[in-house]
């Protein structure tokens, strides 16, 4: 995925619209560590140093600017920032076709450079699968809960208790880490870098099945239900209310992606839910799975119930119950191919 410095982060790998990128940098204001690494561009990467207090300094030698992150990045981006073009390490193929070379008859004869090739990285797909026929026994869900309202109350009073802690350590070992309290703040790669299956494959999933769940609000995913966090009813969130509403956004993402690919999880909570383990050919069947209406043939009510919501609900009631097998240290990431 390549860096566009209008809409991503420079510090981490969340993108948001132009105009809310500068309060989504303010998040960053709280970074007590002694250096951080800053995105300029994608070929170029700016480390800031932490001088005192909450200050850092400007990456440039010859300047002496001190501030807060953000500050040090609008500086940047008005003083500093490259105006030609930075070789990448792969030629542009336009320029490459242009080039002229000696004719075999030239005197000078001329050898094409090589170029290593460009790191691997897990791409989304071009096209995706339809989204399997897995059809969820609800009425168990919804004795419980009393109705499919009492399921949304109940999904978000859960969500709310962990809505300030790193969704993946809480997940993993059922506790937050002290040092950070946001995903993008964590220090596992597989849920923050940008070539990682759960950036690249998976949240691109989850965004295409946004289209036909219009009930379920496409900023922070949440149903258009007021239990959660006084959402506004048959309307998504509003602007000033995007960049808190974020933090919803990357629990509903993390969960739904662990419960996948964490083995021991997936057994307990798709047993929850009464389907087998290998219910779903591959992660990209199951994301687009997730965002799909929990009944099949929905009232305008009940289509806010998608299979994510039901899934959540499954998980938190484990925990609950007790009945949610964690081991003391931890559920183990496994290996990806």
């Amino acid at each position: 995925m390549c860096f566009n410095a209008s809409i991503d982060c420079p510090y981490c790998p969340e993108s948001t619209r132009p105009s809310a990128l500068s309060g989504h940098v303010a998040q960053h204001e709280e970074s007590t560590r002694l250096h951080v690494e800053m995105k300029v561009s994608a070929n170029l990467t700016v480390v800031l140093e932490r001088t005192s207090g909450k200050l850092y300094a400007c990456p440039v030698p010859q300047c002496a600017t001190l501030g807060s992150i953000g500050t040090v990045w609008e500086h940047y981006r008005a003083h500093h920032l490259p105006t030609k073009r930075v070789a990448s390490q792969t030629p542009n193929p336009r320029e490459y076709k242009r080039a002229r070379y000696p004719s075999p008859e030239s005197p000078h004869s001329f050898v094409p450079p090589t170029y290593p090739a460009p790191p691997a990285y897990r791409a989304a797909p071009a096209t995706y699968p339809a989204p399997p026929d897995i059809h969820l026994n609800l009425e168990s869900i919804i004795n419980r809960r009393q109705s499919v309202d009492g399921v949304y109350t109940y999904v978000a009073n859960s969500m709310s208790n962990i809505l300030h802690v790193c969704p993946y350590d809480v997940i993993m070992t059922g506790v937050g880490d002290p040092f950070h309290s946001q995903l993008f703040q964590c220090s596992e790669t597989r849920m923050t870098s940008r070539q990682s299956e759960y950036m690249n494959i998976f949240r691109p999933c989850l965004r295409y099945g946004k289209k036909p769940q219009r009930s379920v609000c496409y900023v922070c995913y949440c149903p258009q239900f007021p239990a959660f966090a006084s959402h506004p009813v048959q309307n998504r969130c509003s602007m000033d209310q995007e960049r808190s509403r974020e933090l919803w956004k990357h629990i509903w993402f993390s969960l739904g992606y662990l419960v996948f690919r964490i083995p021991l999880l997936r057994e307990q909570v798709f047993q929850e839910l009464g389907i087998a383990k290998d219910s779903f050919k591959s992660i990209l069947h199951y994301a687009i799975w997730l965002l799909q209406t929990a009944y099949p043939e929905p009232t305008q009510a009940q289509s806010q119930l998608t299979n994510l919501v039901v899934v959540a609900n499954a998980y938190f009631t484990l925990c609950d119950d007790g009945r949610l097998k964690r081991p003391a240290k931890g559920f183990v990431f496994p290996e990806l191919n």
